[in-house]
């Protein structure tokens, strides 16, 4: 009844704007760019929305080995630091991507506006992926599948495109790179559908929109929209209790309807996905858009709010309130991502199963691809083990002759010998006495110089007809062999294909919380963490936060990130959790990482921080809380006592 009185206050409003959405119509046949998506548009389409969440996951990495140009880790073979190296590292890291998004656009637009190579165009053209891949959603793309896209990609032009621009930037040699600019309309879509210019709702679509879902959108809009204005507006010596009045009055009308409590933001953020949720069930991709992207940007501002004014602890304590979230909200957020998640890799993998080989292949990073390979045999069955046999059979109907083989010889060169062996045995095996039908009489009797002269005729045919039947069933044998073998390798490649896309897409998606009360401390620019003694002694803690492997076991809460960080701003790869510490072992955290925009407030004193003064000052070392919601991208490990990690 709340979504119902809220629907009726809001609908004659949101009747005087136009509402304008990708596929907003839901009809069978979708337009993209004033044209039809054809069926060779959807297949690159669907390539496409394979490709974009791996070249985000590549384009992650790239930004923490950039960024984290010290990094010790064993594992790491590329080191930063020379501008033309480093922008060839990251070109490669996208050249799956690229190749799918030029095979759509074609050779003129490409050479316009997403030209391989050019490193200016990385934002723009991750932009038009996803209005591309937006023309085919839901028919061919789900909502499910797409938000997930969309969750990721708002975090990459926030978080990771920065960092990664930044990183280029400190190269010696690095010249600001171009500001982004413009792209036709075909490869645009915006994910501010609410601006008043575009916000007339047409009679099509408010049959496809349930009138609650509509008045919601609309309300959480001009609710997040005031928040940022209250934010905006706080200065130095504005009261803090009056700008946290503010922003619960702003939200008391949406959570009386939505469900939420509008004294907290983040059961806020937690229960905004409630709607979310609502649009997963429409066709609406404009408005799951721009609730995605506004969503994040309002989170992203209120953690700036706190690294701001990290010295007034009370924002914290009175509005930003982690931990005191209702269940309920947050069991719709994990659900939201949850679903995303699962949709993802049930479209993943059986996609590219039935991809060709060599469009399988491009999809991957070549050195990923190279270490699945050298792993020897895969354990994973092949899609259609009896397909080859098909081949082999409609082959040998269609009649090939030799030179129709269009096996690569270097595929089979090798085995030509032992095919020659067996043909010729199984030749040996299979010939037969030819004996006269039963019934059949003897042809009578010829002369002696005639019979003899028919039987060496005879004899000479025979043995041309007998040698060349016999060479037509070795050359069948011996394609039917080669064709095996190439099939097997063939499939055996698309299958470590799957492994390796698999493997990069197992960590994104996935939810977490991320809190953390403990010291702050920054390593350079690139990596910093937060550490709070959980169990132990304050020695081994010292020992921690000096960079030293801790002396005797420790229980530690922890919070890290990778990217851009000051001591009360984290932007990056990060994530928090527990863990014990010894001396024998150290320290290291295997865990999920999210992209995540941080702020880092002073804290009071708290049990978390026990160091004394003539400690903790000599040292720079502040207590500090940080808290939120993330989303993960991918795994890795990190060391606490000297910051090496394969965050990347």
């Amino acid at each position: 009844m709340k979504q119902l009185r809220l629907a009726a206050l809001l609908l004659p409003w949101c009747l005087a704007y136009k509402f304008q959405a990708p596929g907003s119509q839901g009809n069978a046949s979708q337009d993209y760019g004033g044209h039809e998506v054809t069926a060779q548009m959807v297949s690159l389409i669907q390539e496409m929305t394979v490709a974009l969440p791996l070249v985000l996951v590549n384009y992650t990495n790239a930004s923490g080995l950039l960024h984290d140009r010290n990094a010790t880790a064993s594992d790491i073979t590329f080191r930063a630091g020379n501008l033309s190296r480093d922008k060839a590292f990251v070109i490669d890291k996208s050249a799956g991507f690229y190749a799918v998004l030029n095979d759509f656009m074609g050779p003129t637009d490409t050479a316009k506006y997403c030209a391989p190579g050019v490193l200016e165009n990385m934002w723009r053209c991750v932009h038009a992926s996803v209005c591309i891949i937006s023309s085919a959603v839901p028919q061919h793309v789900s909502m499910e599948v797409f938000s997930g896209l969309l969750e990721q990609v708002t975090r990459f032009e926030e978080l990771t495109w920065p960092i990664l621009r930044s990183g280029l930037m400190l190269d010696e040699g690095g010249d600001m790179l171009l500001d982004d600019f413009g792209m036709p309309e075909e490869y645009s879509c915006d994910g501010s559908v609410h601006e008043p210019a575009l916000l007339q709702l047409s009679s099509s679509a408010g049959e496809a929109l349930k009138a609650g879902t509509l008045a919601m959108s609309a309300a959480l809009h001009s609710a997040m929209r005031a928040s940022h204005e209250v934010l905006d507006s706080h200065i130095m010596n504005s009261s803090m209790d009056e700008t946290i009045r503010k922003l619960q009055m702003n939200w008391r009308g949406v959570c009386n309807a939505l469900g939420c409590d509008p004294t907290n933001y983040w059961d806020i953020y937690l229960r905004h996905h409630q709607h979310s949720l609502a649009l997963l069930e429409t066709d609406q991709v404009g408005l799951l858009h721009s609730d995605i992207r506004h969503r994040f940007l309002l989170q992203h501002r209120v953690q700036r709010f706190i690294s701001t004014h990290h010295h007034d602890f009370s924002f914290v304590q009175k509005y930003a309130r982690f931990g005191q979230e209702q269940p309920s909200s947050e069991s719709v957020m994990r659900d939201y991502h949850a679903r995303s998640k699962e949709a993802l890799m049930k479209f993943v993998v059986p996609f590219v199963q039935s991809l060709p080989e060599e469009r399988a292949v491009r999809l991957v990073d070549r050195q990923k691809l190279a270490d699945k390979m050298a792993e020897g045999p895969s354990g994973v069955s092949p899609p259609h083990e009896d397909e080859a046999s098909e081949i082999d059979d409609q082959h040998d109907v269609e009649g090939w002759e030799e030179g129709d083989d269009e096996i690569p010889d270097r595929e089979i060169a090798d085995h030509d010998m032992l095919d020659d062996v067996e043909a010729e045995n199984e030749d040996e095996d299979g010939d037969q006495v030819e004996t006269l039908p039963a019934g059949k009489k003897s042809p009578p009797a010829l002369g002696n110089s005639t019979a003899m002269t028919l039987m060496e005729e005879e004899d000479s045919e025979g043995a041309k007809s007998g040698w060349g039947r016999r060479r037509r069933r070795r050359r069948r044998r011996r394609r039917s062999r080669r064709r095996r073998r190439w099939w097997k390798k063939l499939v055996e490649a698309v299958v470590k294909v799957v492994e390796v896309i698999v493997e990069a897409l197992k960590c994104v998606g996935a939810t977490s919380r991320f809190i953390n009360t403990g010291y702050s401390r920054s390593i350079g620019t690139n990596v910093a963490w937060n550490i709070g003694l959980s169990a132990g002694a304050t020695e081994p803690l010292a020992d921690l936060l000096k960079g030293y492997i801790p002396s005797a076991w420790i229980s530690v809460s922890t919070g890290f990130a990778v990217g851009s960080t000051t001591d009360w701003w984290w932007a990056g790869a990060g994530m928090s959790g527990s863990l014990g510490c010894s001396s024998s072992s150290g320290c290291k955290l295997g865990i999920n990482v999210a992209l995540l925009a941080c702020g880092i407030a002073e804290t009071p004193h708290d049990k978390a921080c026990p160091l004394p003064d003539w400690i903790a000052d000599p040292l720079g070392l502040k207590c500090g809380h940080s808290a939120g919601w993330s989303v993960s991208i991918l795994c890795c490990t990190f060391n606490l006592h000297n910051g090496e990690n394969n965050c990347r």
